[in-house]
């Protein structure tokens, strides 16, 4: 009898969680179908109208192609370069032990312990000295100040879940250490490498103050130009901003649709 009742106290449990996590992608496509004066006034709850005419100013007029391609770019260009950074990192800290490695840790962990906007100004200053400001290049580098110790710390743990004697006995077949982590455990960290590349593009896609400082004209990302719709001179276009908000939603479904499994994996694998 215990047993039941704590099953279905865990199911209503992880149906409120559920409701709470859909309810506003719910509630954003319903706006995003509505005119502004029936958003802001007393609508249902279920849609009562579909205006398409929304879609097509925020997709047609609003070039929300160009920004969905800048925010892939950087995004994309992040993960790649942070992984290409972080894996033989993590493999380092993992496998040549140092006295101080755990310390070493915490210290690379502490960047995700500062407000983003505490790196605002030296990014700035920085970006601008190497004529980077403005450009994607630049807003790659800013992301890796948060994804690299994230990146690390989630490649530790899936490095540390491989039995060092795999390596060993690779080892004396005569592969290098440098043949030792490309050939056997890159594969075997794979579902740990997706994860950590999906989090850090994530990161990359979701965040909004580096892109509205950091970003130009011709490099502004999707998160700014869904800002840009409730800063107008009319007041906030609920509107437009469900629409882009949808939009930003799905190629991030998209992307999720296609490593589902090996994200599932890489959370299970060395306990991520």
């Amino acid at each position: 009898m215990r047993r039941i009742a704590s099953l279905v106290m865990l199911i209503i449990g992880l149906t409120i969680l559920a409701v709470f996590a859909v309810f506003p992608i719910y509630w954003a496509i319903v706006c995003s179908l509505r005119p502004r004066a029936e958003i802001v006034g007393e609508a249902p709850l279920y849609p009562t109208s579909f205006r398409i005419e929304n879609y097509y100013h925020v997709f047609v007029r609003w070039k929300y192609y160009e920004y969905v391609l800048n925010s892939f770019i950087v995004a994309t260009g992040n993960s790649l370069l942070v992984l290409a950074i972080t894996i033989p990192a993590a493999y380092a800290l993992t496998r040549f032990r140092l006295r101080s490695s755990r310390h070493l840790l915490f210290w690379i962990l502490t960047n995700r312990m500062a407000p983003p906007a505490a790196f605002l100004l030296p990014l700035y200053v920085l970006t601008s000295f190497l004529k980077l400001a403005g450009t994607y290049l630049g807003l790659i580098l800013a992301y890796c100040v948060f994804n690299i110790p994230l990146s690390i710390w989630l490649l530790v743990a899936a490095i540390e879940s491989i039995p060092k004697e795999v390596e060993e006995a690779s080892m004396l077949d005569g592969l290098s250490p440098l043949g030792v982590l490309f050939r056997i455990v890159l594969p075997l960290a794979r579902p740990g490498i997706v994860t950590a590349g999906l989090l850090t593009w994530l990161f990359a896609w979701n965040h909004y103050i580096f892109g509205m400082i950091l970003a130009g004209p011709g490099t502004k990302l999707m998160t700014v130009a869904l800002g840009d719709f409730a800063l107008t001179t009319v007041g906030i276009e609920w509107e437009y901003v469900a629409t882009m908000t949808v939009g930003t939603i799905i190629p991030v479904l998209i992307i999720l649709l296609i490593v589902r499994r090996a994200l599932v994996a890489g959370f299970a694998f060395g306990k991520i």
